[in-house]
């Protein structure tokens, strides 16, 4: 009997490890989603379980949470200027599907910044010029050692630039692509917030977005499930998660028009 109640104890004590070790699982993945790996990595350690299945989906967070990890520090050497650096350590970790993009993109940025500087020696400004350009192409954060360095050194002008993505965004409008037109609109409030074309184009979309949605809140059941869909999801991408006046609702309604259709 006592034999009997030992294992009794002993499954009750793995089932409460299990039961333990799935909330450190759940927490960590909560945590990776928010890009605090450290705290991640804490609640993994934590996580003793000898469920097989449970271990492994364990130490696949624990290869994201890690790959999280570098890929902060390398961002911040990269910042900084400091690409040399930032490749050492992106050649410790090899090239794990959650870094490789950005190991290339960061490879392709110092290759384009060598080259510029080997054609400034060489007295080549209109090969540098290219070079300088090619890495503002390439690198869409404007904080940022080398974005920077070769805005200066092509002569790279914000508002001009965010002039003519606003003239671009003008056009998609008059073809009413307004999807179009947002992502032209906002890139060129990158460049220089508050554009003023560039905002009002911006307003006028989410206007639109507006005016198609209590229509379609009243209609769409009188579609075709999927063209009800359709424009539900064409209003959903005009809109962004900060323009929470509507699209909280337009999530709603494409959530009914799925479960309705079954999709």
């Amino acid at each position: 009997e006592a034999k009997g109640d030992r294992k009794l104890v002993e499954r009750r004590d793995r089932w409460d490890a299990n039961v333990s070790a799935a909330r450190h699982k759940k927490a960590a993945d909560q945590l990776i989603g928010q890009g605090k790996y450290e705290e991640a990595l804490r609640e993994l350690d934590a996580a003793v379980t000898t469920d097989d299945k449970l271990l492994v989906e364990i130490e696949k967070l624990r290869g994201q949470a890690m790959a999280g990890g570098t890929a902060t520090e390398v961002n911040k050497l990269y910042k900084e200027g400091k690409a040399d650096e930032a490749l050492a350590r992106l050649g410790e970790v090899g090239d794990q599907p959650v870094l490789a993009q950005f190991k290339q993109k960061i490879t392709k940025v110092m290759n384009a910044y060598k080259d510029a500087l080997a054609a400034e020696e060489r007295k080549d400004y209109s090969t540098a010029k290219r070079w300088w350009n090619e890495i503002v192409s390439s690198e869409e954060d404007r904080d940022n050692y080398y974005r920077r360095t070769a805005e200066q050194k092509a002569g790279f002008d914000p508002t001009a630039q965010a002039g003519e993505l606003t003239s671009q965004a003008d056009t998609k409008m008059s073809a009413d692509d307004y999807v179009g037109a947002r992502t032209l609109a906002e890139e060129a409030l990158s460049y220089v917030p508050g554009y003023p074309g560039a905002q009002r184009i911006v307003e006028l979309v989410v206007a639109e977005a507006g005016r198609r949605y209590p229509i379609l809140y009243a209609d769409w059941k009188k579609m075709p499930i999927d063209e009800a869909l359709k424009k539900a999801q064409e209003i959903k991408a005009m809109l962004r998660a900060s323009d929470s006046k509507y699209w909280k609702s337009v999530n709603e309604l494409i959530e009914r028009i799925q479960k309705e259709s079954g999709k």
